[in-house]
């Protein structure tokens, strides 16, 4: 097993659990906004397979992160982070995105695709520290 295998969530707290890969659309991630004010750059939100994931051949897989200053207003996009085809284990490590040190106190995310992408995940934040 990997290291990034091991990743754990914050404060036990998920951007969204069991998600359904996207068929070329997007899906907001259905988990609360997490706070990750005072990280100062020392966090990351991390995409796990929570069972077997496939990415089509010559299609992609986005996780838009987005931040905001408030848990209720406006969140815009701080990063994105691309995943290409391939066929992926139940409970392996999709990717991650580590987040930039200026990026808002609560972030949330959604998963976009342009092809049947099979699969669920699991999205949350992490320490990098």
């Amino acid at each position: 097993m990997r290291m990034f295998d091991n990743r754990l969530p914050q404060f036990g707290e998920y951007l969204g659990e069991a998600v359904a890969l996207p068929n070329a659309a997007t899906t907001v991630l259905t988990g609360a906004p997490s706070p990750i004010s005072g990280s100062a750059g020392g966090t990351g939100v991390t995409v796990r397979c929570k069972t077997a994931v496939t990415i089509p051949v010559g299609k992609v897989l986005h996780l838009v992160v987005k931040d905001c200053g408030t848990v209720d207003g406006t969140f815009t996009e701080v990063c994105r982070v691309t995943f290409h085809e391939g066929s992926y284990a139940a409970g392996g490590h999709l990717g991650e995105a580590v987040l930039p040190s200026q990026t808002k106190r609560f972030v949330k995310g959604e998963l976009v695709s342009d092809g049947a992408c099979v699969g669920t995940v699991d999205v949350y934040p992490y320490a990098t520290r």
